[in-house]
Parts: structure tokens; sequence; C-alpha cells
């Protein structure tokens, strides 16, 4: 039987081998996958323009600043230019008995 874990935090990526020794498995193997993704689909996933807004909120850049990042990303977007990626570390191994 194989036991399966997968983890898109690079702090919890670290821990999954030692996750599945620790749960009796052997022939652990790790591989990890890089997705690269568009603006629109990064910011789905990762919350791009609410980490923006919160930054605005709690006053750590200005309205006016946040826009015009914002507005760079759209148009690095566009022109082919952007370039967003997340790397997830997925862990396999197997459980004897």
């Amino acid at each position: 039987m194989l036991a399966e874990i997968a983890a898109g935090r690079g702090d919890t990526g670290r821990h999954l081998p030692r996750l599945l020794a620790a749960a009796g498995c052997h022939r652990i193997s790790i591989a990890a996958e890089t997705l690269v993704l568009d603006l629109a689909v990064l910011d789905e996933v990762a919350g791009l323009a609410i980490a923006r807004d919160h930054c605005v909120r709690a006053r750590k850049i200005s309205a006016e600043a946040a826009a015009a990042w914002w507005e760079g990303l759209q148009e690095l977007d566009r022109d082919g230019g952007f370039y967003g990626a997340l790397t997830f570390v997925r862990a396999v191994g197997e459980v004897m008995g």
C-alpha cells in the first residue's frame, strides 16, 4: 500500500519525509513540481489582490502605489513578461503490512 502526502508550503514540505517515516513508511521518495501560472490564476491561488488590499488597509503601502504595482503586473501579463510560479513537494512512501 502507498501513502502519499503533498504540501505547497516550503516549511511543511521539508517535514514530509520525516512524517512518512514516523508513520512507518519505507521506500520514501520525494518529488517537486513547479507550476508556471499567469497572473489571473496566480491571483486566484495565492491571493495577490487580497494581499495588496490588506497592505493598503494596514497602511504599509499607499493606494496609489498598490494600483501602480497591480497595473504593472497586468501589463507584464498582457505582454507575456509576467512570470509566476508555485512549487509543490510530494512525498510517497510504502506502508508495509
